[in-house]
């Protein structure tokens, strides 16, 4: 079973409620919620027939919770790889340009830079576009970008890397529950990632 905090029982599927006692809708209830704890009870004859659909649903959204959280941390890995990929990329072509101007008339350019602030820009920037690309709904960059950069001022670069693990995981999860149909989390699809940043919504206790 699912280690999922949260299940979902359909409008629809109330129905048989109507035609239960008071007495029997209790035992029902009581019933979902002992599967739920994973604790075993004796059920009487009707209410074992009852409760069959509801656990049958329960197993499905569970099996498609745990598939689709399969699929985001997959994807997430990719994600991970490419991004370390592309920041070797960035960082070889940066030090192609330095070898290359070197023997040139424009050395006295290049040799001003500070490479350590190169190189720190270039890591805050692939943090950000590591979380982002899990981000669903994908508005205001460049004002997020800002927010992030401000936020990640004083951080080491440790602190940013588990930073943006956690909001990459955090991300991961809230959706994972609204695709498997929880309420928990609803309204997060909709959510600005500026707002989650300035509200700090990455430290919410979930």
């Amino acid at each position: 079973m699912s280690n999922k905090k949260s299940f979902v029982m359909y409008i629809d599927s109330l129905d048989i409620l109507d035609k239960l006692s008071d007495e029997q809708a209790g035992k029902l209830i009581k019933a979902i919620a002992c599967y739920h704890k994973k604790v075993e009870v004796e059920l009487d004859p009707v209410i074992d027939i009852v409760i069959t659909p509801f656990i049958s649903q329960f197993k499905r959204d569970a099996e498609k919770y745990e598939k689709t959280c399969k699929n985001r941390a997959l994807a997430g890995a990719k994600g991970g790889k490419q991004k370390v990929a592309n920041a070797s990329k960035s960082k070889q072509k940066l030090a192609n340009l330095a070898d290359s101007d070197s023997d040139s008339d424009s050395d006295k350019d290049i040799k001003h830079l500070d490479q350590s602030k190169i190189d720190r820009a270039n890591f805050i920037k692939d943090a950000f576009e590591y979380w982002w690309s899990k981000w669903p709904k994908k508005v205001a960059k460049k004002a997020t970008f800002k927010i992030w950069q401000k936020i990640t001022k004083s951080k080491t670069e440790d602190e940013v890397r588990a930073l943006t693990n956690h909001i990459a995981d955090d991300v991961a999860l809230r959706m994972a529950d609204i695709d498997a149909g929880g309420r928990k989390y609803i309204g997060f699809d909709m959510l600005h990632p500026s707002t989650y940043l300035n509200q700090e919504r990455y430290n919410d206790d979930i």
